[in-house]
């Protein structure tokens, strides 16, 4: 057992297995670094030590640490129970087979906690496997320096999330003389179609299908060198994408004349490393790396180590360590901390007349983060043909009628649509649309809408619609490679429901007849509205009357947090780079800005920020706003009801859009 300092300044458990006899011998011996996957215990569990003694009862030095927010290596305290995964002390009851309990494991998916400090990295410009890169080469430092290890002699081994580590670092480490990838090998293409993975954030390179980069890839950076793939029948990664790619890496070991260091193994099982993927393990390294040496003793006991032989504890690693650690929430803070002050260096030179290009300039940069397409802000500008709509169902109730619009835009998906009409009123001026509920367009209303509604028409909105944005409330695309699909093209959930927000404009201006439109939206959809919100039309005839957000996010605050709220609709890449939330609403160009009602606000975390701190978030826009003729509100500092919530909304409306 041993602590090595990884390059943040954080301890790291690890475990080097020796093979028996060669303490009594001066010789080097060839070594391999595994990489555990997504497990909770990290290096100790049981399917991990498998793999670990099973190499080093071959004479192979074999290194395993524990992965960032699993084991023993916590990022966010002791009583994160609900973020990381981590493992216990606790041994297995007397259900487990072998001799020695190994450690349990608990806590969530070791995916919640990769994925909540990932979307903070994204937020950066940066990424989670950046961090999970340099620990693995940190540990291959490690491995090279003990002096019974053939550094020229190196081999890289791990499953699910260890084998997508492995594929990184055989790409661009040349130490890695042999790299067996496990339980990760597929094509994108058919893992969108036929995959049931969950993923984690360092599983996702931003614009990676956007350059042509797919996973076969990252094994023909190898060729010709030494490099095994493993399937298995069930795996969540589908086998067939499994054979097209390894197709892939022959070829490109072909190209270089020689094939014969490539290796596959199929066999019957799941997401896991079947007997038969051990044995092709071992065979593999036997071939590139060198046979078991004579002198090599026997292992009486084969089982996995027992927890407490593997356990390190608080206080051994806190004295392991003799520079300052640097957990997750920190490493995030000293990475923030400059793309803030050059924002609040921005807003201030807004505010005194220096520089006032960067305002202007948003609504483009905007566009070009959050990849809005053009096609849908010159739609809602401009005449012409309008987007398919098709009416699925009519209902009447006693103060009007309920129609069911399908919209579709120029995406793949199609916004679904609830227009209430109030009986026995003349065409409506203005229409009342509302964002952030489900996409099913057959649900029961939520509470907060049906009272929203209620206020709506009781106080003389005529046209409201309810509108389903693609992919909310639909759980398919949480955690599967849906959620995180357009981050891969270089795109974003944002974009793409930010110009379903625009078409959606369009309708209500051009079949609806609608002069003035209402913008409501809440939770996931802030984001897309605000980015729609600048390229909105500014005439007479077609414009915006008013803007509600609640419970509006702070990016800033987010990417800072130890703990956050971040929806998953609203994943960006580099977007601090530029602005923040906020900066969009005061980005509004001054013919196109509305009355704008802010309830709620928050800034990390699901909770309502102090009505002080929201109005320092918020200044700058207030400015702006006051300089267009239009005034900001705030409601924040307390939790409203939702009834209590639905009146002010609607008091707020009644005053400005009347004005308008």
């Amino acid at each position: 057992m041993l602590l090595f300092e990884s390059w943040r300044g954080e301890f790291v458990p690890a475990v080097v297995y020796v093979p028996l006899g060669l303490e009594m011998r001066l010789e080097k011996r060839p070594a391999v670094l595994h990489l555990p996957g997504h497990l909770a215990g990290g290096l100790r569990d049981p399917d991990e030590q498998k793999l670990s003694l099973g190499l080093a009862q071959r004479g192979y030095v074999v290194l395993s640490f524990d992965p960032i927010s699993q084991g023993e290596r916590l990022q966010y305290g002791p009583k994160a129970v609900t973020l990381e995964c981590r493992a216990s002390k606790e041994e297995k009851g007397s259900d487990w087979g072998g001799k020695f309990p190994p450690c349990k494991g608990e806590g969530p998916p070791c995916s919640v906690a990769h994925n909540h400090f990932g979307q903070q990295l994204w937020l950066l410009g940066r990424g989670a496997e950046e961090l999970f890169v340099r620990d693995a080469q940190r540990a291959l430092d490690i491995l090279s320096d003990l002096p019974f290890v053939n550094a020229s002699s190196i081999g890289v081994v791990g499953c699910s999330g260890g084998g997508t580590l492995t594929a990184y670092l055989g790409a661009v480490d040349a130490r890695v003389t042999a790299a067996a990838v496990a339980c990760y090998f597929s094509t994108l293409g058919r893992e969108l179609v036929e995959g049931t993975c969950n993923y984690d954030a360092e599983q996702i390179i931003w614009g990676m299908a956007k350059y042509g980069i797919d996973k076969p890839d990252m094994l023909r950076a190898r060729a010709p060198q030494a490099t095994a793939v493993l399937l298995t029948s069930h795996d969540c990664f589908p086998i067939a994408g499994g054979r097209e790619g390894f197709a892939e890496v022959e070829a490109a070991f072909h190209a270089h004349g020689d094939a014969t260091n490539l290796y596959a193994s199929e066999a019957p099982g799941f997401h896991e490393v079947t007997e038969t993927g051990l044995d092709a393990v071992q065979t593999f390294f036997h071939d590139q790396l060198g046979p078991s040496p004579d002198w090599l003793l026997p292992v009486l006991d084969p089982s996995p180590l027992p927890c407490s032989m593997l356990w390190f504890g608080e206080s051994q690693m806190k004295a392991g360590i003799a520079g300052p650690r640097v957990p997750m929430p920190e490493h995030l803070r000293l990475l923030a901390q400059p793309k803030r002050q050059s924002l609040r260096w921005k807003r201030r030179g807004e505010a005194v007349g220096r520089g006032r290009s960067w305002l202007a300039s948003l609504p483009q940069v905007s566009a070009r983060i959050a990849k809005v397409p053009a096609e849908a802000i010159n739609k809602v500008s401009t005449a012409g043909a309008d987007h398919a709509v098709v009416a699925a169902k009519t209902q009447y109730y006693s103060f009007g009628k309920e129609d069911w619009f399908i919209l579709y835009t120029d995406s793949s998906c199609a916004v679904t649509l609830r227009l209430y009409e109030t009986a026995g009123r003349p065409k409506e001026d203005v229409v009342v649309l509302i964002f952030g509920g489900p996409t099913d367009v057959n649900r029961q209303l939520s509470r907060q809408e049906d009272l929203l509604l209620q206020q709506l028409q009781d106080h003389g909105f005529g046209a409201v619609a309810i509108c389903g944005l693609c992919g909310f409330g639909d759980q398919f695309w949480r955690d599967g490679l849906w959620q995180f699909a357009p981050l891969l093209l270089g795109e974003t959930h944002t974009g793409f429901h930010a110009s379903e927000v625009l078409y959606t404009m369009s309708w209500a201006f051009r079949q609806l007849g609608a002069r003035q439109v209402v913008l409501i939206a809440h939770g996931g959809a802030t984001g897309a509205v605000l980015h729609a919100a600048v390229h909105a039309p500014g005439s007479e005839d077609r414009r915006i009357g008013a803007l509600v957000l609640l419970w509006a996010p702070s990016f800033e605050e987010v990417a800072r947090a130890k703990r956050h709220w971040l929806p998953w609709q609203m994943q960006m890449h580099g977007v601090l780079n530029h602005y923040d939330l906020p900066d969009l609403l005061a980005a509004i160009p001054r013919k196109r800005a509305a009355p704008t009602l802010i309830v709620e606000p928050r800034g990390a975390t699901r909770a309502s920020l102090p009505r002080g701190f929201a109005w320092r978030m918020y200044w700058l826009a207030a400015k702006r706003l006051r300089r267009a003729g239009h005034s900001l509100r705030i409601l924040a500092g307390c939790r409203l009801s939702q009834l209590w919530r639905a009146r002010e909304i609607v008091a707020f409306l009644q005053a400005r859009v009347a004005q308008a």
